[in-house]
C-alpha cells in the first residue's frame, strides 16, 4: 500500500532486483510506524551495500483521509 523510490549511487556493490524483490516483500506484514520502516530500509540497504549514497523515497496511500510521504537519504562521509 505504497510506492517506493529508491535512488542509489553505488561503490563496490550492486543490488540485484530480485533481491531487492524479497527484501521488500519481507515488509509485507511488519508492522510499525511509516517513517520507522521507511528509515529501517535505508539503514539496512545503506549498511549491507555501503554505497555512496542511498536515498529512499515512500508514498503511502491514503487511510482515514491522510497521506504520508516519507523520504530519507543515508551518505558516506569522507
Amino acid at each position: 500500500f505504497a510506492t517506493l523510490e529508491i535512488t542509489i549511487i553505488p561503490n563496490d556493490r550492486a543490488l540485484e532486483s530480485k533481491s531487492l524483490k524479497n527484501y521488500l516483500w519481507s515488509f509485507r506484514d511488519s508492522a510499525g510506524f511509516h517513517e520507522d520502516i521507511t528509515n529501517v530500509m535505508a539503514d539496512e540497504i545503506f549498511n549491507f551495500l555501503k554505497p555512496r549514497y542511498v536515498k529512499i523515497v515512500t508514498r503511502f496511500n491514503l487511510r482515514g483521509g491522510i497521506a504520508i510521504d516519507v523520504e530519507t537519504e543515508r551518505r558516506q562521509t569522507t
